[in-house]
């Protein structure tokens, strides 16, 4: 605590913080250059998002596999990331792990690891 007042004498004036446009801006994390391609998979995933806040799970589950496809061409690992837990997350609201992941390595996983726990 004792160096809380030192430290905050040397933050920056409020006054820097008076572009109103750039502060409600969504900031990029996935690139420092914007390209239209970019642009477009963050808006695809902002709908993903925006349908599954809205409850609307089938069509945002529509929406995250177009974006995660959009990402996976723009070259920006953390779009793409953001789009597969866009997807995951809706395909785990619409309870439909099993039928999308069911047959991979890591679901035979879950499987084993769910038949040992239920016994």
């Amino acid at each position: 605590m004792a160096g809380a007042v030192a430290s905050v004498g040397q933050l920056p004036s409020v006054e820097v913080c008076d572009d109103r446009h750039g502060l409600l801006r969504r900031a990029s994390l996935y690139a420092t250059v914007r390209t239209p391609e970019i642009e477009a998979a963050e808006r695809e995933v902002g709908e993903a998002q925006s349908a599954e806040r809205f409850g609307n799970y089938v069509r945002g589950k529509e929406l995250a596999r177009a974006a995660l496809e959009r990402a996976r061409g723009v070259g920006s690992p953390l779009l793409f990331a953001e789009a597969l837990h866009t997807l995951g997350t809706l395909t785990i609201r619409t309870g439909d792990v099993e039928e999308d992941h069911g047959s991979g390595p890591a679901s035979q996983d879950r499987r084993r690891g769910r038949s040992r726990w239920s016994r």
